[in-house]
């Protein structure tokens, strides 16, 4: 169970009323819960530091885990959180998408089997050649995300991260022409946007580090994370106007922003995959990432948790159609009707 810095409490709003302090919280999803839940006179309660949410209104209960809303089947959630799952249905079921193979932390070594991972991954590696990405099976943000350039690097991640995961994945790299996200209700669209990496222009006499820290001289944890992993060669020089991402990760929560006009005919591409995904493994309520890659587009992932936090941010914008987002997720729980 995850925990914020608050003290344990539980919070209800069954006279809607509402002090200040109850509505003190780190996180959008839970002040938007709470709007909606005053405008629809729902019962709002929360535990675990407003890690879980309960929702009550004529008899129906309702819950909300972390960014997980009880919209989908036990199952389907489970199996897409789970990156080498997911991969296997959406295989099964030929939906063009980003391979992730399994491999067991040690400590699991009865499901392992006595050939160990090492092999495997040096096959793997043989097959897909480098670079390839190497990330926790179950996670989100970006976090515990690795490009591997060599067998060096694979070692260091793989035991940076089964010191702390039940297993990780590896996946051939492919260089992203563009990112998206969308999210779905029930094959309803109800929110789609590009994740935009920032991006330095080459001049033709200045190497990538330079560009970077200029770039960075106003953003030191971008040009940390940009120095950390970088996305060009740090010591040549980019030709002029060659226009280079700063960071290799597309998530907003690493430094990217949502572009939300996007080409009608690109949207619908990406509704259609993701619809497909969804409906491969039971989906109800999903954030679905494709990218598009010179194969052309492929799911990246799909999230049962449906977090909007950076979006909600980002803009008052992002903050409306974020609000949208959960008030129509609450409106098909409790069968309420909306004007969105």
């Amino acid at each position: 169970m995850r925990f914020h810095k608050k003290r344990n409490r539980v919070t209800s709003q069954k006279n809607l009323g509402m002090t200040k302090d109850l509505a003190n919280t780190d996180r959008f999803l839970v002040e938007a819960l709470r709007s909606i839940a005053t405008e629809h006179k729902i019962e709002f309660s929360s535990f675990s530091h407003d890690w879980i949410i309960q929702l009550q209104r004529n008899g129906i209960t309702h819950y909300v885990y972390g960014y997980n809303f009880d919209l989908n089947p036990a199952a389907a959630a489970l199996i897409a959180n789970d990156k080498s799952a997911l991969s296997a249905v959406l295989a099964k079921c030929a939906i063009p998408h980003v391979e992730h193979t399994l491999f067991l932390t040690p400590k699991l070594s009865e499901y392992i089997g006595p050939g160990g991972n090492w092999l495997r991954a040096i096959q793997y590696t043989e097959k897909a050649s480098y670079p390839i990405v190497c990330k926790t099976n179950q996670g989100t943000g970006g976090n515990t995300v690795f490009k591997v350039n060599n067998q060096t690097e694979l070692e260091a991640a793989f035991q940076k991260i089964h010191t702390s995961a039940r297993g990780l994945t590896l996946s051939p790299y492919y260089r992203i022409e563009a990112e998206y996200r969308i999210v779905l209700l029930k094959g309803l669209e109800l929110l789609c946007y590009e994740k935009q990496r920032p991006c330095v222009i080459g001049n033709g006499s200045s190497t990538f580090f330079e560009l970077l820290q200029a770039h960075g001289s106003h953003d030191p944890e971008m040009l940390e994370a940009a120095l950390t992993e970088p996305n060009f060669p740090l010591h040549e020089i980019p030709d002029q106007g060659n226009k280079i991402p700063v960071i290799w990760k597309h998530n907003l929560g690493k430094g990217a922003t949502p572009l939300l006009s996007l080409n009608p005919e690109v949207r619908k591409d990406i509704l259609k995959l993701a619809r497909a995904a969804c409906a491969a493994t039971g989906m109800q309520f999903a954030s679905v990432d494709v990218i598009q890659t010179s194969e052309g587009m492929k799911i990246m992932e799909v999230n049962a948790g449906i977090m909007l936090e950076n979006l909600s941010r980002f803009s008052s914008e992002g903050r409306k159609l974020a609000l949208s987002v959960y008030a129509q997720a609450v409106a098909v729980m409790f069968d309420l009707k909306t004007q969105n």
